[in-house]
């Protein structure tokens, strides 16, 4: 089934990745999902995306250079974004998931990702707390965004 937004949209997946073949590879799989994905490979292209457009979630790494992708999702919450920030990324280590925390990200996700285990932190009800973890991750938990 094709997910839908409020109005019987596909809801708008940003997928933020500076490697090209990441990112374009996240839409092609988001997109057979049934949801709308749009990339950037950067922190200024992400948030004139989220500007432009109503998103659901966001995907992002959180190696993105300067600014990273954690200063990413500070960003985005400070300027009233409610999407679900949902980190796919290569940074594992338990100092990492704090930073996720504190950033505002809703999920953590280690690459390689389980595309299955992307599709349902993307599904996931961001009016509740929730808990950022991944395959041998140490768990926090954080309110959800106001």
């Amino acid at each position: 089934m094709t997910p839908r937004d409020g109005d019987g949209r596909r809801p708008s997946i940003l997928v933020v990745d500076d490697h090209a073949d990441a990112a374009d590879t996240l839409a092609a799989l988001l997109r057979r999902a049934g949801y709308r994905a749009i990339v950037a490979r950067s922190v200024p292209a992400a948030l004139a995306a989220a500007a432009a457009d109503r998103l659901a979630a966001v995907v992002l790494e959180l190696r993105l250079g300067r600014p990273d992708g954690w200063e990413l999702a500070r960003r985005l919450r400070a300027g009233g974004c409610r999407a679900r920030l949902v980190a796919v990324t290569t940074c594992g280590q338990p100092d990492d998931w704090r930073r996720s925390g504190e950033a505002g990200i809703d999920r953590h996700l280690v690459k390689p990702v389980d595309p299955p285990e992307l599709l349902a932190a993307l599904a996931g009800d961001a009016g509740a707390g929730v808990t950022l973890a991944t395959a041998g991750g140490p768990p926090h938990r954080r309110a959800a965004p106001t």
